[in-house]
């Protein structure tokens, strides 16, 4: 059965949603653990998890998550899309 999103808050909490899946599925890829991604952005794990989980990433963050998960434009478009 198909989910229905309902607004816009409904659609936001989808693409945070799909965002953190995607991000997961990319670090699985390319085995990356979430130490080695938080090393490779100068942060802890712990907080690397806490940014994947909550998906708060500055804009700083995000161009350096999407080099290093090798995320294509289309990939980086479908993320950052409203």
């Amino acid at each position: 059965m198909p989910k229905a999103v309902l607004g816009d808050t409904g659609r936001r909490l989808q693409r945070r949603n799909t965002l953190q899946k995607n991000i997961r599925a990319k670090m699985a890829g390319e085995e990356y653990t979430q130490s080695q991604l938080g090393k490779e952005l100068g942060i802890s794990q712990p907080a690397m998890r806490q940014k994947i989980n909550k998906v708060q990433f500055g804009y700083e963050d995000l161009v350096n998550l999407f080099a290093v998960l090798k995320f294509s434009d289309a990939e980086i478009l479908e993320a950052i899309k409203r």
